[in-house]
C-alpha cells in the first residue's frame, strides 16, 4: 500500500468474535492496531523508518539479494526435508516395524524411548543449525546490501 510516498504493506485482520478490524505491518507484525483500512498510518511503530518503493525495486534486483533468497531457500528445504524425512521415518517404523521400537534396553526402556526423544531433539538441531548460518551467512549479507542501498 502507498501511503505518501512511503510503501508500507499492512495485512488487514478482523477478529470473526467481535468483529473489530485492525491492521499489522506485514514486515514485523509488532503494531496491531484497531484501524480501519483507509486510515492506516503510514509507518511501521515498532520498526520506525519506512522504506521508499524505489529502494524495494533497487533491493529486488540486487544479484546478490536474489543469491541470498535462492541459498535460504535451498537450505531451509534442504532443512525441511531432512525433519520431514526423520519424521515420517518415525511414524513408519511405528507403522509397520512396532517390534522394533518395542525392544528392550533393560528394565522396562524400550527402544522407542530414545528414539522418540531423538525425533524431538532433532527438530531442535535442525533449527539450531539454521540460526547458526543464518546469523553467520545471511545476516551478513543482508548488511552487505543494505549498506549499498542506503
Amino acid at each position: 500500500m502507498l501511503v505518501e510516498g512511503t510503501f508500507v504493506e499492512w495485512t488487514i485482520i478482523e477478529w470473526r468474535v467481535t468483529g473489530i478490524k485492525g491492521a499489522a505491518c506485514a514486515r514485523c507484525w509488532s503494531s496491531v492496531v484497531q484501524l480501519s483500512e483507509e486510515t492506516l498510518p503510514g509507518k511501521c511503530e515498532a520498526k520506525g523508518n519506512v522504506v521508499n518503493a524505489q529502494v524495494i525495486e533497487t533491493v529486488k534486483r540486487d544479484p546478490q539479494f536474489e543469491e541470498l533468497v535462492v541459498k535460504r531457500s535451498h537450505f531451509a528445504w534442504a532443512l525441511c526435508s531432512a525433519m520431514l524425512a526423520i519424521y515420517f521415518g518415525f511414524i513408519f517404523v511405528v507403522a509397520f516395524a512396532p517390534k522394533v521400537l518395542g525392544l528392550s534396553l533393560g528394565g522396562v526402556t524400550t527402544l522407542g524411548i530414545p528414539v522418540g526423544v531423538a525425533v524431538i531433539v532433532s527438530a531442535f538441531v535442525l533449527t539450531g543449525i539454521y540460526v547458526r548460518r543464518a546469523n553467520a551467512e545471511f545476516d551478513a549479507i543482508t548488511r552487505q546490501i543494505v549498506e549499498r542501498t542506503k
